[in-house]
């Protein structure tokens, strides 16, 4: 599998004046936060972003374009090239999306890579020995959704579904009047205490502009697992009773676009300096 990420905690940046790097998502969504509401700013002033700095995804699912992109045979594998194929390759685990939108879930079964067959349609998803645990191999069509393992998290912490907007034109520049497309670049599921990485403005890579909360998980205690999955393809996964309290999981998803619509998707883990997983990420577009 690829590499997880690690983030330090917060502190100043050397780049001129003093200024914190990282924010938590509690701090970024006030909306007096220059940082948070900067980019959000720029996007009110070409059309492409409501008015007012945004708190969730419900705000804003209806400014959003449609997926433009599909996956027509589902026997096939998707295309990958340049940095979304190398994406995947570093990734820790990935997610295919063919209805053009993802959706998260908690669950207690066996974390992994999880496979769905075509065209076996009455099959559950299975998971993946490790030798087989390679996106490359797995590419083949069918359905890919992944469950990923926690660890054991502290109680009394919340994880929040956070979704981060862009426009199609990589990032919408200081006075652009362009048309432009609004979509969802990435998604994670971050720990309230999670640091989010603040860059100069007009850097592509800045984590903190333009977040908006999707909805709340509760993840806590031992072996705390969360399933990532397409939100309509999702399904009981082998080994998982398929029980009134999965159901009601199911019910409780909020579902958010997937970028430019059906594809495999990387997903990465993120961690703080003691090695503890803080977020999971999965990115859409790659710029």
């Amino acid at each position: 599998m690829g590499n997880s990420e690690s983030l330090a905690s917060g502190g100043n940046t050397s780049r001129g004046a003093a200024r914190k790097p990282f924010y938590t998502f509690d701090e970024l969504r006030r909306p007096e936060h220059a940082v948070a509401a900067g980019f959000a700013a720029q996007l009110q002033n070409n059309g492409s972003y409501p008015p007012g700095v945004p708190h969730t995804y419900e705000d804003v699912a209806d400014e959003l374009d449609p997926p433009s992109l599909d996956r027509p045979d589902h026997t096939r594998g998707f295309a990958l090239v340049g940095k979304s194929a190398k994406a995947l390759r570093d990734a820790d685990f990935w997610v295919s999306i063919d209805t053009g939108s993802i959706a998260f879930r908690p669950s207690k079964i066996e974390g992994g890579q999880y496979f769905h067959p075509m065209p076996e349609a009455d099959t559950q998803f299975g998971l993946l020995p490790a030798p087989e645990n390679r996106v490359e191999e797995q590419n083949i069509g069918g359905y890919h959704q992944a469950v990923i393992d926690l660890g054991d998290q502290p109680a009394g912490l919340k994880w929040n579904v956070v979704a981060r907007l862009v426009t199609t034109d990589s990032l919408a520049r200081p006075g652009s009047k362009k048309a432009q497309e609004l979509r969802v670049e990435r998604v994670w599921v971050a720990r309230q205490d999670h640091q989010f990485r603040s860059e100069p403005m007009g850097n592509q890579e800045d984590e903190c502009r333009c977040l908006v909360l999707v909805t709340t998980l509760e993840l806590s205690g031992e072996k705390c697992r969360v399933v990532i999955s397409d939100a309509e393809l999702g399904s009981p996964l082998e080994g998982e009773e398929d029980t009134a309290a999965t159901t009601d999981e199911f019910d409780a998803q909020v579902p958010v676009l997937a970028g430019l619509g059906d594809g495999l998707y990387p997903i990465n883990l993120l961690r703080n300096s003691d090695g503890a997983v803080t977020a999971v990420s999965v990115r859409f577009l790659h710029w």
